[in-house]
């Protein structure tokens, strides 16, 4: 975990503005297809990734480090003090939440029933926040 950042870094914002690999007849441009894809900058959404990760990252019962400020987020003041646009913030928060009627319709569109299945999590790997009432988001499972 320790590289994560630094490593994530490297391949998605300096590598891509290498010359000799954006000289290449291969070369995809991530940040930019990111951005088209998303609407957010690519810079942005690590950053934020690595915000809400930290946000939790260090809740240890054992460890003696657990704080109940830290049990969820709530998205009216967890921007509070924070410099990127309020907006912009917010949906790059809603991008990765989700409620109950949303998890059970992502569930339930997949084929074969994987509702049944109880080890069925994948809807919980692309948005692994779940909005428990509107100013409760609590994370899906330990980082």
């Amino acid at each position: 975990m320790r590289y994560l950042v630094p490593r994530a870094l490297l391949l998605y914002l300096t590598l891509p503005f290498d010359p000799e690999l954006r000289g290449d007849p291969d070369f995809v441009d991530l940040p930019a297809v990111f951005l088209v894809a998303t609407g957010f900058d690519l810079k942005d959404y690590l950053a934020f990734g690595f915000v809400i990760f930290h946000w939790w990252s260090r809740q240890s019962y054992l460890r003696n480090t657990y704080e109940g400020a830290h049990d969820g987020i709530n998205p009216d003041t967890f921007f509070a003090e924070s410099t990127i646009d309020r907006a912009y913030a917010e949906r790059l928060l809603r991008s990765s939440s989700q409620n109950y009627d949303a998890a059970k319709t992502a569930i339930a569109a997949r084929p074969g029933n994987p509702a049944r299945l109880t080890y069925d999590f994948l809807p919980f790997m692309t948005r692994p926040l779940y909005q428990v009432r509107d100013n409760l988001i609590s994370r899906c499972s330990s980082p």
